[in-house]
């Protein structure tokens, strides 16, 4: 088992608005927390726990008060697990099932002085295949869909899937190497995401409060598979498909899943 331990700080510094020392005041953000990698008998598993502290401070526009120069405390948490078991089948091949699941505070009022919707400072974790391609890509409906950071109706923020600010989302699958083509890599996966708190305070506009409740963003599916033709070059291929979720559905009054097929050709030098 191996323990990690970490803090990091960011601080956005702030000149104020028309001469006002209040927003002048600066943004600190910590994010501090534990991560443990363990392996035994063919198993492994990793746990990340992560914890939020500092001000919320912004200048107008912002949500971390009900006015410009409004302060908040950072409050928020997350956790991450991840297991998994490697099976070596004598003449059929190598198997490795896992699991993953993950949870990121919401913001349970913007009108107090405590956000408590989990923060990272510059989060990439984007599980799936097609959020993990198109992610931050897109605007409106589409950009919500695929986890961008689009905008919905009633200024109603897109169900963005990258880190995990007000999030719960789980994933399952399993890789297979069959032993008479050992350069073959065939998987399958699922992923659900949804909101952890959906009570209208996610909102910029009181007009949206009135979708506040279904958290379902959306599902998942995906089938990959890899050949590894050297040590350097491998192949890729597979297809994927995005369910729309109740959320969704709701902003948007369309169900309209999203069908990905992809190849790649991945060169290491």
């Amino acid at each position: 088992v191996k323990v990690n331990t970490y803090l990091w700080n960011r601080t956005i510094q702030h000149t104020g608005i028309n001469g006002n020392a209040t927003t002048g005041r600066n943004d600190n953000l910590y994010v501090y927390g534990l991560k443990l990698r363990g392996e035994a008998s063919n198993m492994w598993f990793s746990l990340d726990i992560a914890k939020n502290a500092g001000e919320c401070r912004g200048n107008a526009g912002t949500r971390c008060g009900l006015a410009a120069g409004d302060s908040s405390n950072y409050t928020g948490h997350a956790g991450l697990v991840e297991l998994g078991f490697n099976a070596d089948l004598a003449n059929v091949g190598g198997l490795s099932p896992w699991f993953n699941a993950e949870m990121g505070t919401g913001r349970s009022d913007s009108e107090t002085g405590t956000n408590d919707q989990f923060q990272s400072i510059s989060s990439d974790w984007r599980p799936g295949v097609i959020n993990r391609r198109f992610a931050a890509a897109g605007t409106g409906t589409t950009g919500a869909v695929v986890g961008g950071n689009g905008t919905l109706p009633n200024g109603g923020q897109a169900g963005s899937t990258v880190g995990l600010g007000n999030r719960v989302v789980w994933g399952l699958g399993t890789t297979f190497t069959p032993a008479a083509m050992d350069q073959l890599t065939v998987g399958v996966q699922a992923w659900d995401f949804r909101m952890q708190r959906n009570d209208g305070s996610n909102w910029n506009t009181p007009a949206a409060n009135a979708h506040a409740g279904n958290k379902h963003i959306g599902t998942e599916g995906a089938l990959t598979t890899t050949w590894r033709h050297s040590e350097n070059v491998s192949l890729g291929a597979g297809a994927a498909r995005f369910w729309n979720g109740g959320f969704i559905k709701e902003q948007t009054a369309a169900d309209n899943p999203i069908t990905f097929f992809y190849s790649d050709i991945n060169i290491r030098f």
